[in-house]
């Protein structure tokens, strides 16, 4: 891994035609990404970029305005956050709720993806009792964030989050993929047998 000094240059070197310098927001470390804010010749902020040093097993191309770079897929990150807020993580890493928030908010989600990944990866998940059964510890630990604008309400946000938590608290069959205009999981078309039967056992007939 390169040193962070280097690894800034490199980032500016890129950055430099284009009239945008980086300057550090957080040093990488163990299990901890790098924090970079894109600056332009005025000094206002961009674009906030975390760069990890882990290799990325999914990727995609990202543009913002001239500058293209390469990240990895949001179920990726979806599935970061929710495996922070499935444990006591969450506490001091409240701000993954608004990340969680806003992502719900922008994309299509099938539960089984994300359950893929947390498999590939060989992830523990919690139990989510953190986020279901101390709602005011972390509303404490939510409203102390700083640095943080135009948040959105803690009971708003709370909300919505169990709605799309759901699935992944009660450990629901995998054929649900949720959808972001009517912020709802529905029920996929194709759902294998063992699912169905799941869903049967439940009381779910919405198929």
């Amino acid at each position: 891994m390169p040193p962070m000094e280097q690894l800034t240059a490199i980032l500016n070197t890129a950055l430099s035609g284009l009239g945008l310098t980086v300057t550090v927001k957080r040093e990488y470390g163990d299990k901890i990404s790098a924090g970079y804010k894109i600056i332009d010749s005025t000094g206002d902020i961009k674009l906030s970029i975390d760069i990890d040093m882990r290799t990325a097993v999914d990727s995609r191309t990202y543009q913002f305005g001239n500058v293209m770079f390469q990240g990895v897929t949001p179920d990726n990150v979806i599935a970061d956050k929710i495996s922070v807020v499935a444990s006591d993580k969450v506490f001091r890493r409240s701000k993954d709720l608004i990340d969680l928030y806003a992502l719900a908010h922008c994309v299509t989600v099938k539960l089984a993806d994300i359950r893929g990944i947390w498999k590939r990866e060989n992830r523990v998940i919690g139990n989510f009792s953190a986020f279901t059964n101390r709602q005011d510890e972390l509303r404490h630990s939510y409203e102390k964030l700083r640095r943080v604008d135009t948040k959105p309400q803690f009971d708003a946000l709370y909300g919505y989050l169990t709605i799309f938590l759901a699935p992944f608290i009660e450990v629901k069959p995998a054929a649900l993929i949720w959808n972001n205009t009517e912020s709802g999981w529905n029920v996929t078309r194709h759902i294998p047998l063992t699912d169905r039967m799941h869903l049967i056992l439940k009381g779910d007939r919405s198929f």
